[in-house]
Parts: structure tokens; sequence; C-alpha cells
């Protein structure tokens, strides 16, 4: 894609972070020297497929090079290892989603746990202008294809006769500033810029059809807000959903990196309702501990190391306590393994 960012060089993309384009992230410091771990979600569903997940480090002219690209777990985890101390750039991106970028410092014996959560793409509240641009006008803005809304229904349109063959193409909305992919597309490719260009492919030349529907539910992106607090002690602990109910049932992701279990062959989550109370529920494979107070339910390992499970809740349970034990050695998470239940 040739945009307005290519005039200004491969450094600039940092600047991506303040162009308007909505992403939400958060960062917290861990004791695994030289990695960067982190989570992938996406705020319209779990589908996970196409997500690329790209860590890019600078070189001694302070511009970005050495691309490395990892591959997501079932259930979204990533991690970058063996990493130098110094400046990265982390990059997260998914066709039909707001892309998600963040410059990294890694300090002498640091790492980084990050957790991204891709919002779809969202367009200006109000249309003023469209215009189609792309490969058959060399992506120059100035001989973008205008696009009309006569009846001011919110669907703009206009034809261009294409030839035979492959063609990537943007939506340019109230100026230069706002390029946007065709969330109607059935294709998509990488812009090499941390975004996707919309493709259409033609067995023969057509006078094609493009439409941007504005009213669209898709661009009307919901607010949401990620955070994650400042931890000290081993690895990480999460669960979804963020605030269950009682009832629920609960996925609880255990990175144990840095802490007594790591290496360990098999984690248990140690666990009890209501302040340490047997659950009236087990999921299978379950076990009563000898003290009758908990559970042990056995996790599930992803190739990164990391472990999770899914436990259930009881209707009437107003707390759910857990620690990580693999029959010898224990992690309690420095105490954060209460979850309250609504």
């Amino acid at each position: 894609m040739r945009n307005c960012l290519c005039k200004l060089g491969l450094f600039p993309v940092l600047l991506l972070l303040g162009c308007g384009y909505a992403y939400q992230g958060a960062l917290q410091k861990s004791p695994r020297e030289g990695t960067i771990t982190g989570r992938v979600t996406l705020e319209a569903g779990l589908d996970l497929e196409d997500v690329a997940v790209c860590l890019f480090a600078f070189d001694d002219s302070s511009r970005l090079a050495q691309e490395t690209q990892v591959p997501l777990s079932k259930q979204g985890w990533f991690r970058f290892e063996d990493l130098s101390p110094g400046d990265y750039y982390l990059e997260v991106t998914k066709p039909r989603y707001d892309p998600y970028g963040e410059q990294i410092q890694l300090e002498q014996e640091e790492g980084i746990s990050v957790e991204v959560r891709l919002g779809r793409y969202s367009i200006p509240e109000h249309v003023e202008a469209v215009s189609v641009v792309g490969e058959f006008v060399d992506w120059d803005p100035q001989l973008a294809v205008p696009m009309a809304d006569d009846d001011e229904d919110g669907i703009w349109e206009t034809h261009i006769p294409l030839p035979i063959g492959r063609h990537s193409y943007r939506y340019i909305i109230n100026g230069l500033e706002e390029w946007f992919i065709d969330i109607e597309s059935g294709e998509y490719e990488p812009d090499g810029w941390g975004y996707y260009n919309s493709v259409i492919s033609l067995d023969e030349a057509l006078l094609v059809p493009f439409v941007l529907n504005t009213n669209d539910q898709w661009y009307r992106r919901a607010t949401f807000e990620v955070s994650v607090p400042e931890r000290e002690g081993s690895g990480w602990v999460i669960w979804e959903p963020e605030e269950p109910r009682a009832g629920q049932w609960i996925t609880i992701f255990y990175d144990p990196h840095g802490g007594p279990l790591e290496g360990a062959d098999s984690v248990l989550v140690h666990w009890g309702v209501n302040d340490w109370t047997m659950p009236k529920v087990l999921p299978p494979g379950s076990s009563e501990h000898e003290d009758g107070k908990a559970a042990r339910t056995p996790m599930e390992r992803e190739s990164d190391g990391t472990w999770w499970v899914v436990v259930p809740t009881d209707p009437e349970a107003w707390s759910l306590d857990f620690v990580f034990t693999d029959g010898q050695k224990w992690d309690n998470q420095a105490g954060e393994g209460h979850i309250p239940l609504r």
C-alpha cells in the first residue's frame, strides 16, 4: 500500500499509535529475562484465525528491522524468547480488526507480559466524503475514485472498470488520514505497514461495483477497557470471563515461567469456593483433596509452556480460590488466586 506513510519512511510506523486507529493493550513487567509473552483476544469473538503477531527490533540507525513472527496457541498465547536488552516494536494484526502496536523497551534482567484485545475496524461517526484507492491507480490518493451517496442513506457507491487479475484496494474516508479496508471483501492481504488491503480477483474484465455501507454495525465498535495489574512473582495468571457470575464456567490461564513450577511435567489447579469449601460440581478428571475443602483438577499444557483449565462454579458461590501445584511444589501467585463472583 502506498499511502501517506510511504513518504515518511519505515521508522515513523510508530506514529500509528497516534493516527486515530483504536487498539487496547496493557503491559506488565515479568521476572523472566529476555522474554515478551502475552495473549490476544478479539472484541467481537474468539476466532483467532489469521492473527499475525510480529516483533521488530531496531538497528543501529534506529530503524525497524529483524522482523520475527510467532504463532498463537489455541487460547491466543504467544511468546518471544532469548531477546537482548533494547527497544522493540510489537505488532498484532488481523483482517477486519484494528491493528495493535506498542513500542517496548526491554532492560537488563527483565521481561514483559502484554495483553492485547483487538477491536473491530471503526469508521468516523460522521462520514462526509468517501473514495476508493488501490493498485489500479498506483495507490495515488490524488487519483482515488470518488464515491457518491446521493440519497444520503449512508451507502456510498461507485463503479470502476478493471481488467483480469488481482486488485487490492482500500477506502479513504474524510480525507487522506482515514484509510479503511472493505469488511465485505472475501480476501485480504498484508500491506506491509501493519494493516491489510482488501482484494478482488477477476477472471474477466468487468465494471466492478464498490459499495461502503456506513450503517453496518461492524463499524460501530463498542468501547471497552483492558487493564493488567502490576504483579510481582513468577509468571502470571488471568481468567475469563474477567468478571464472572456465580454458576458460570471459568477458564484459568497460568504461566509458570520463572516460578517454582517452571518445567513441571504436570500441573494441577487446587481450588475451592466460598473461602475454601468443596465445590459441588467437579470437571472430569478431578479429585477431592484429603482435607475435604478443595478439589484438584489437571490442567492442559500449551506448546509455549502455559497451562489452562476450565472449572465450574456453584450457582450460590460468591468466590473461587485457587493455587497451582505439581503434587509437591506450590505456586500461590502471591495470593492472587481469588476470583469474586457476581
